[in-house]
């Protein structure tokens, strides 16, 4: 067999989303006559763990390199630390980002200490995890004779730690992007930008395009706009493997019952720009409207759910008057979240302002065949939802829209129809990675 190093700083056992798609790919590509060792960050680097999830790369290789302490680490701490002392409390740098709003990024204002965190933040937080994977990687490439090198991002710095196995070793190098680098700005809603950090993230990006053998991307018009961006690469050099879902699972799971009470669920983190409040908005009129009562809803975030907006979620949430009925939960195992999805009657996605990108979880809300209520524009995101006919998308501002469609599925329910999304087979994890693993077969790229 042939032998795949993947190296992402998102794998199992981290609870990021990110980490799913490549575990996923792990397990299945020595289907496809590709062993697959991984490179990721050591355990104590993360900021959140499912041991549950190791279970679908076991046989998988693991090799775990440390990073160094940066700047924006030490001034979180000693911010942390100084905010404790003051409140008289425990604050913890993951409060800290929970709760940070950032100014807006225009273009007029931009000070000179601007700049200079734009430039410290270069291109993001892992970024001092680079060289230690990369050396790492180099000595695994000698030692094991490793016919390709595959970096998934985000984090976009990984992306860095290929372009330096590239230079040194000229080992073949393909490059994975789950988000896009430069296309959607809010992609990166904590980051602190100006004018030249995007010139050098520009710059960062064309090099690892122009060295890497192929690159695959996610999403149609990701794929579309890069190779605008590139026009000299040739046809098939930017690949779309979409996002997979493990159908054998939910197949497992099809005979879960539902909610005795018709529940909203929610399933990863609220970032900035992103919203449940449209939907807190809509089920509020409801209840004064006398259409719905509160005792035949449920509305539950699960995950990275604290703050909407830089404001403690159960504060929003009372302002509508849903404090007894939303429910804010920390993360919870895969396997678990997975059951919740089947067994809720809508489930939420929040995807403005990112046309380009599809939210991992969305693949996964389809797999449940639980409807979707979605909250996006035009884009990447509506366009998946609607090939596959697994909800409807809104704008922020559709309230009465939004109100209808829960009024509608409510009703479908107490009538005993139980409308199931079947859109999951064109996305069925192992003919995806049978795909990605054409890519990984093709010739060398000449750079």
């Amino acid at each position: 067999m042939k032998k795949l190093l993947l190296i992402s700083y998102h794998f199992p056992p981290d609870n990021a989303v990110g980490g799913i798609r490549l575990a996923r790919f792990a397990k299945h590509l020595p289907g496809f006559g590709w062993a697959v060792s991984v490179l990721t960050v050591r355990d104590a680097h993360r900021e959140a763990s499912d041991a549950t999830r190791l279970k679908d790369v076991e046989g998988v290789e693991i090799f775990k390199t440390g990073k160094t302490t940066g700047i924006r680490d030490i001034y979180l701490k000693l911010k942390a630390t100084l905010s404790g002392a003051l409140s008289g409390r425990k604050v913890s740098v993951a409060e800290l980002k929970d709760n940070y709003t950032p100014e807006p990024a225009t273009r007029r204002g931009w000070t000179l200490k601007r700049v200079f965190i734009s430039l410290i933040l270069l291109p993001d937080e892992h970024r001092n995890w680079v060289w230690r994977a990369a050396f790492k990687a180099i000595r695994l490439l000698r030692q094991r004779r490793v016919d390709c090198v595959m970096t998934s991002s985000p984090p976009h710095s990984t992306h860095l730690a290929g372009l330096i196995i590239k230079k040194l070793t000229r080992a073949r190098w393909v490059a994975d992007f789950r988000d896009p680098w430069l296309d959607d700005v809010c992609m990166k809603p904590q980051a602190i930008r100006s004018g030249l950090s995007e010139a050098i993230e520009r710059w960062m990006e064309s090099m690892v395009v122009k060295n890497a053998d192929a690159v695959v991307v996610n999403t149609i018009p990701v794929r579309r706009s890069m190779a605008e961006r590139y026009p000299e690469k040739p046809d098939g050099f930017f690949a779309h493997v979409p996002n997979g879902i493990d159908t054998d699972k939910f197949r497992e799971l099809s005979g879960l019952p539902k909610y005795d009470v018709f529940t909203i669920t929610y399933l990863g983190t609220i970032y900035q720009t992103r919203s449940p409040v449209p939907v807190f908005k809509a089920i509020s009129e409801l209840l004064v409207e006398g259409k719905l009562k509160a005792a035949d809803i449920a509305v539950k975030l699960i995950g990275n759910c604290k703050y909407t907006d830089g404001r403690p979620t159960v504060d929003v949430a009372r302002e509508c008057g849903l404090e007894s009925i939303v429910e804010v939960r920390d993360f919870i195992p895969q396997t678990q979240a997975l059951k919740v999805m089947c067994m809720s009657h809508l489930l939420l996605v929040l995807a403005t302002a990112q046309p380009l990108a599809i939210p991992a979880k969305v693949y996964d809300y389809i797999g449940s065949g639980t409807p979707i209520l979605a909250l996006t524009e035009a884009g990447a995101t509506a366009d998946v939802i609607n090939e596959t006919g697994s909800g409807r998308c809104f704008l922020n501002d559709e309230i009465e829209a939004i109100k209808i469609y829960i009024c509608d599925m409510i009703e479908a329910y107490k009538d005993g129809h139980h409308p199931v999304s079947t859109g999951a087979s064109a996305y069925d994890i192992v003919s995806l990675t049978g795909r990605l693993a054409k890519t990984l077969d093709a010739p060398r790229s000449e750079t």
